[in-house]
């Protein structure tokens, strides 16, 4: 069995995309499972996935028959960062300002963002995490941090990592937990 997947699908290993089925007797059948990939801006729509099924039977002749299967991709939240602002001097508190965009086309519940500061950057954070709420489809919110800058900091700039999660819609029946970096 050999899948052809659309544009936006792909398959999740190497060769994935095709199964070895084996020798199958009459009346007899096996399951065959798929893994699949899905790009992280995909739209929301209904893809029909087509597949080829390739046998031989007793006195080998060759066969090749061709079906699709419908494959829905749902709707879900999408968090990424629109903007950050924050310098200052040292020995100062300064703030950290981070704008997030749901750039999604599903609502984002509990939004919440934690800074990871790495030990040997010369800057403390009294609390490393803001909660944000929820974001609707387009919205932005912002998460504003207070960063201590060490008295013996260098002058140049510092790249914090960011964790960003959030829960889908329940509204739409989406439990699901998606976290960005």
């Amino acid at each position: 069995v050999t899948l052809n997947l659309p544009q936006g699908l792909g398959s999740s290993y190497s060769n994935n995309n095709r199964v070895w089925v084996g020798r199958l007797t009459k009346g007899e059948s096996k399951e065959v499972i798929f893994f699949v990939d899905i790009d992280e801006n995909i739209s929301q729509k209904l893809f029909d996935v087509g597949y080829n099924f390739e046998y031989l039977d007793l006195d080998d002749n060759s066969y090749t028959k061709k079906r699709m299967i419908p494959f829905l991709v749902k709707p879900r939240p999408y968090l990424e960062v629109v903007s950050s602002l924050g310098s200052g001097k040292t020995g100062d508190t300064v703030k950290l300002s981070v704008v997030i965009k749901n750039t999604g086309s599903e609502s984002a519940e509990s939004v919440d963002i934690r800074v990871i500061k790495q030990n040997s950057q010369p800057f403390e954070l009294d609390v490393r995490s803001d909660y944000i709420g929820e974001l609707e489809p387009g919205e932005e919110g912002v998460a504003i941090f207070d960063v201590k800058i060490n008295s013996d900091a260098e002058i140049k700039e510092h790249d914090l990592k960011l964790i960003i999660r959030s829960k889908g819609d329940s509204d739409e029946g989406d439990d699901n937990i998606y976290t960005y970096n």
